[in-house]
């Protein structure tokens, strides 16, 4: 490995945004510098940590030449990304939450899937940890490259390539004109296609190299209005670019819409939320939408969720009252 890392010269910078992760900061950055990938630049951005955290920065600074360090004013993850996008000296991206892990060989082998098949992205799966045991694994086997127009629509459907951006190593050219969205929790669903939309092969292994903690204090896992609110608008802001760029996409486009606003629908209700007028203010895309391809969405849907979809296009108080019914066979 050490010589293969002695002739190669183009560098990936590895962006970590960071907001009071103290707990899980040095476990992160140690997974990084053990790379067997060694050219990296390590951007570290402290968003304003109230705890320890930007003296952990510091400390690995002091420790290794490759790791920089940003503290800055709290603005969100987004911003914080924005920011590290702008120092960026590597011909590569890659992104790291500052509460995961990455394998050991986790940037040598997406790098390496980048070269061998020319793509502008590659990808592997990853491993969702909770109270320290892996609850999921990869069901695929075999590698896939796809070009563009499949790999929008595997975006769309949300399988196999998922609206996640810390499990991909990205070509920098990629990111020019594309920023995440401040003030926004569900970013990456915006970014992940403006990603995708500019590539031209995308080469997917599915094997398991990264490492996402499942916290529930995190951002992310947090139940909130307003979380629902900007899932939504960030989906049905992917539905128009789509629908513009994609137009022969329109079916699996339309799938996709319908398929989130029924799990946003199912969130909301519930989480008790009185204040749903969200989405009673989208209920006539998501009719028009699900009646124009109600057979292929209704193909594609799980069985459960399909007689969610069939009670509000009827009514969306009938819907809330199978939303309720999984709840109690649940119980």
């Amino acid at each position: 490995m050490e010589g293969k890392n002695e002739i190669i010269c183009e560098r990936i910078s590895v962006i970590v945004p960071i907001y009071n992760t103290e707990k899980y900061l040095a476990r992160c950055i140690e997974s990084i510098l053990c790379q067997t990938y060694t050219n990296l630049e390590i951007i570290l951005v402290d968003d304003g940590s109230t705890d320890k955290s930007g003296d952990i920065c510091d400390f690995y600074a002091r420790k290794d030449n490759r790791v920089k360090v940003v503290h800055k004013k709290n603005g969100g993850a987004a911003a914080a990304r924005n920011f590290a996008l702008n120092m960026v000296t590597g011909q590569y991206i890659g992104f790291v939450d500052s509460d995961d892990t990455v394998e050991k060989d986790f940037f040598e082998l997406l790098y390496d899937l980048i070269c061998q098949y020319d793509a502008d992205i590659s990808m592997v799966a990853y491993s969702e940890i909770e109270m320290g045991e892996k609850i999921a694994k990869p069901k695929d086997k075999s590698l896939i490259v796809m070009n563009q127009k499949q790999a929008v629509k595997e975006l769309l459907f949300d399988r196999k390539i998922q609206n996640y951006v810390w499990n991909k190593l990205y070509k920098r050219k990629l990111f020019q004109g594309v920023y995440f969205p401040i003030g926004v929790i569900y970013e990456d669903i915006s970014v992940m296609y403006d990603l995708i939309r500019k590539t031209e092969k995308l080469v997917y292994l599915p094997e398991s190299k990264y490492n996402y903690y499942i916290r529930k204090d995190s951002i992310v896992n947090t139940n909130s209005h307003q979380k629902r609110v900007d899932e939504l608008d960030s989906v049905i802001k992917r539905y128009k670019d789509a629908k513009r760029d994609f137009p022969e996409l329109e079916q699996e486009n339309a799938y996709a819409l319908v398929m989130w606003m029924i799990r946003v629908y199912t969130y909301t209700v519930k989480e008790n939320d009185p204040n749903d007028t969200f989405i009673k203010e989208q209920y006539e895309l998501f009719q028009s939408e699900s009646q124009k391809y109600l057979c292929y969405i209704l193909t594609n849907l799980k069985p459960f969720k399909r007689m969610i979809l069939l009670a509000m296009l009827w009514d969306l108080e009938k819907g809330k009252e199978v939303v309720r019914m999984d709840g109690e066979l649940h119980e």
